[in-house]
């Protein structure tokens, strides 16, 4: 957007759409970690393919993790960076592991 005064255009706007893109590209990569993870597991038996993909998807956050602290990216910038992927990932594992304690019946369950 064009400043009233001066006629430049407003240095934002471009910060804006590059976090934008960055976090377009951080929600794909997540995405594709999980379905790369589930279509891992399709050929567990059934009994361990939860505990497996909470495992998947806590080795693929340890390795974004890693990633992040290789590249030297900023943990808290306003933008998603491997860091939120990592944690993303992390949560999602924790999920699934839950998930996997109470659909087995040995784990708190929702009452």
């Amino acid at each position: 957007m064009r400043s009233i005064r001066t006629g430049h255009r407003d240095s934002t706007e471009d910060n804006g759409d590059h976090a934008t893109a960055a976090n377009d590209s951080a929600l794909l990569r997540v995405v594709i970690v999980v379905m790369l993870s589930g279509l891992l597991t399709l050929g567990i038996p059934d009994g361990v393919r939860l505990p497996a993909l909470s495992a998947l998807l806590f080795c693929a956050a340890f390795v974004t993790a890693a990633a992040a602290a290789i590249t030297g990216d900023s943990p808290f910038p306003h933008r998603l960076t491997r860091w939120d992927e990592a944690a993303a990932l992390a949560m999602l594992s924790l999920l699934v592991g839950w998930l996997s304690d109470v659909l087995d019946g040995g784990g708190p369950g929702l009452g």
